[in-house]
Parts: C-alpha cells; structure tokens; sequence
C-alpha cells in the first residue's frame, strides 16, 4: 500500500500525518490547555536555537526571581512570538465550532445560503502554503515585528475562533 497521496493543492499526505490529525482532533477535544503546552514543549525541545533564545530572554525579564509574574509577560516578546507560531501549527481545535450563516452571501464566487453551518478548517489555515511561506516549518521570527496577533482580527491565525465568545 502506497503511503504517500498528493492532494490537489500539492500537499502530501501520508498516513503518520492523517494519524497526527486525528490525534489533534481528539486530544483538542478533551484537554486544550494539556495539548497546547505539550505542543510547545516538544516544538522547543526540536528547535535549540529558539529555547536558548527564549531562555536567555526569560533570564533577562525576570532576573532571579524564580516566577514569571504577569507583569512579565508583555516584555516577553520572544517568548510571545513562539506561542503565536505554536498556535499556527498546532492549534487547540483543529476545526472550530460550527458557525451558521445568517444571510445569503457570495465568497471566492461560491453562494452560501442562509442557514449554512460552516465548518472552519484552522489547522488547513495555519499550514496554507499561500499565507505563510515555509508552512510546515517552525519559525517564530515569522511573527517578530508582525502585527497578527491571537484576539481573532486576523483570519491567518484563529487559533480561538472569532466572534462574542473567542
């Protein structure tokens, strides 16, 4: 049995990748919090260069303290911008709770109809090789200077959905 399937969009596919999806999709489902810090530990731990970058920012921002305060938290940028590019990789829910359209109306030339549940696919949005160039990479630099942030203004990176109760 072939391993390996090309989608039209020319991602490929493989069997270990539909297992990883599926266990994003469950776990998201029982623990979000658990997963996300889990995804964050691992991305570290395969990238030196961004945990030596993030520790030696930590070190400077809190000193000898040995607990981040929240006060700390907005000097951390570094430490932000991994988190952001945690989130695009390895999003709390691969897909967001359905949304119902309220009105007819024409996106990309397609009509939806009122009344429509829409399924949002954000783990597709965080891997799209149109809006983030080497998408399957871990880079957070990518995010330094970058005015997208995680409070749902930007559809790039929803990481929460939009709306009322992001």
């Amino acid at each position: 049995m072939e391993n390996r399937s090309e989608s039209s969009d020319g991602i490929h596919m493989t069997i270990d990748n539909v297992k990883a999806i599926m266990l994003d999709m469950f776990a998201s489902g029982t623990n979000t919090t658990f997963i996300t810090l889990d995804w964050t530990k691992i991305e570290l731990v395969m990238n030196h260069k961004v945990l030596e970058i993030a520790q030696v920012e930590v070190r400077k921002v809190v000193g000898e303290r040995r607990v981040v305060l929240e006060t700390h938290l907005l000097k951390l940028e570094y430490v932000i911008v991994f988190t952001n590019e945690t989130f695009r990789l390895h999003r709390p829910a691969p897909v967001l709770l359905p949304r119902e359209s309220i009105e007819d109306v024409t996106i990309n030339g397609f009509d939806i109809p009122a009344k429509t549940r829409i399924f949002v696919n954000a783990w597709k949005i965080g891997r799209d090789l149109d809006l983030w160039k080497h998408a399957e990479s871990f880079m957070p630099e990518r995010f330094l200077h970058s005015v997208i942030d995680l409070k749902g203004q930007d559809f790039w990176l929803i990481p929460f959905g939009v709306g009322q109760r992001i």
